[in-house]
């Protein structure tokens, strides 16, 4: 009886020794995977995705905070390679979505950067800051513009419609002709102006970006706009020393360069464009008639800065207040209407993809209709091609702008 009393000792001794710590047994998975256990290792699992790895690495006792040498973390890491996975765990690890790097930098910044769309699209999902700065002041919206990725442009509009036009600006400077394109769509007017009174063709002009000058052109730029020191942007040209381009913006005006545009011809032509294009929602034509009486969207900024010409009054003057106005029955009735626009924020995470402009996901209360082609750049505001030369009493002395000077 002895002897077997003993052998049951001897023998749970042994299991015990064999039964393993729970961290032990996690870093023997690290090592398996094929990392070791550090910060660097815990970058690259969470750039490629490996739940498994980055799991055990935790368990083993490696810190969530952990940072490489810039101040970035695992999260930074992640959303810069686009993996979704590592995002999701490492946020519901505990991680802020909004931790800074030591450039003051965000996962979300990062993504803007480096990543994709799709990336940038989940992180606004899980609530990440578009507004947030670094330490240059940048947002994520001025540095998806610096780096010149449209894609991440159209992703961060909905969200920071206030900044589009100072983004424009910047676009302008640098040349980044896609990015103006998208920036446009969303909302940011070519008629933004700088304090001295620069517009975003003039800055283009300035600063010889061609490519970014025809794009400004093309969707509604006016050369014949003046600075306040009376500067067009073929003079801007000029003066900086791009001839090429300042002979291109120079032309002589046309006869339809002094027509003016009533708000009854706008709404008329605004109608045209709608019913000339196809508006549907889940394949459905808008002439369908079970769409009648819907009402429709107008997609643009709601913005009101002066020379902003999302708001049209009744005189006609860009930068009047008049009411939105959201028409209903046949578009006909636009006819003669002053056309304001509403806009619509974006959900906040509801979807892996936030409402935006044209999306056919929006969704507005009652109507069939959402997607409608129309965004700000539909809007114009014209300068007649006219500089005063001089005053004398109460009489002023024009000269046409452009061509010769």
């Amino acid at each position: 009886m002895r002897a077997l009393y003993l052998v049951g000792i001897v023998a749970a001794a042994g299991l015990s020794a064999c039964k393993k710590d729970p961290g032990e047994a996690s870093l023997e998975s690290v090592a398996e995977a094929g990392y070791e256990v550090s910060g660097d290792a815990l970058f690259r699992a969470a750039e490629s995705d490996d739940l498994k790895a980055l799991r055990a690495m935790l368990e083993g006792g490696l810190e969530l905070a952990v940072t490489d040498g810039s101040g970035r973390t695992a999260l930074h890491a992640a959303a810069g390679a686009g993996a979704a996975k590592s995002i999701d765990f490492l946020l519901d690890r505990g991680m802020e979505i909004d931790v800074v790097d030591a450039v003051g930098r965000t996962p979300l910044m990062e993504a803007v950067i480096r990543s994709d769309g799709r990336t940038v699209r989940h992180l606004l999902a899980q609530g990440a800051n578009p507004r947030a700065k670094d330490s240059e002041k940048y947002k994520p919206l001025m540095l998806a513009v610096r780096e010149g990725r449209p894609t991440m442009v159209s992703e961060l509009a909905p969200y920071v419609r206030e900044d589009l036009d100072d983004a424009l600006l910047v676009a302008s400077i640098l040349g980044q002709a896609e990015v103006i394109d998208e920036l446009t769509n969303y909302g940011a007017s070519v008629y933004a102006r700088l304090e001295d009174g620069r517009t975003p063709l003039m800055l283009a002009a300035q600063n010889g970006r061609g490519e970014a000058a025809d794009m400004l052109l093309a969707i509604g730029a006016n050369r014949f706009g003046m600075d306040e020191q009376g500067r067009t942007a073929a003079d801007l040209a000029r003066d900086a020393g791009h001839v090429e381009l300042a002979s291109r913006l120079a032309g002589s005006p046309v006869a339809g360069d002094f027509e003016l545009m009533e708000p009854a011809e706008l709404g008329a032509a605004m109608v045209e464009l709608v019913e000339s294009s196809q508006l549907t929602e889940e394949g459905v034509e808008a002439t369908d008639p079970e769409l009648a009486g819907s009402p429709v969207a107008l997609p643009a900024d709601s913005g009101s800065a002066a020379g902003d010409p999302s708001h049209v009054g009744g005189d006609g003057a860009p930068g009047a207040e008049a009411d939105p106005v959201r028409p209903s029955g046949d578009l006909k009735e636009l006819e003669g209407a002053i056309v304001g626009a509403t806009a619509t924020p974006p959900p906040a995470n509801t979807s892996n993809r936030p409402a935006s402009p044209g999306d056919p996901s929006d969704a507005v209360t009652g109507a069939a209709v959402s997607s409608v082609p129309i965004v700000m750049r539909s809007y114009r505001e014209k300068e007649l091609p006219l500089r005063v030369d001089s005053t004398t009493n109460e009489v002023a002395t024009l000269r046409v702008a452009g061509g010769d000077p």
